[in-house]
């Protein structure tokens, strides 16, 4: 049986304009660090965060005792 995906935490009742404004700050914040940054910066920062992603995915399998290899290769 298929089940929809979680989005997120739900806010506690009566608090959703409280995270609709954190959301939306945050969001604002996001998007003025992307407009600070050049193509380069931003093709660097995109490798950085390939780099912690794949460093996650071979930390949370290596406990499985299976093949530890970067998928990347």
């Amino acid at each position: 049986m298929a089940t929809t995906p979680k989005k997120g935490p739900r806010p506690a009742p009566g608090y959703e304009a409280e995270w609709a404004e954190v959301n939306r700050e945050e969001e604002q914040q996001e998007a003025e660090f992307a407009r600070t940054l050049s193509v380069p910066e931003r093709l660097e920062f995109g490798q950085k965060l390939c780099d912690q992603a794949f460093d996650f995915y071979n930390a949370v399998h290596a406990g499985n005792h299976g093949h530890q290899r970067d998928p990347r290769a």
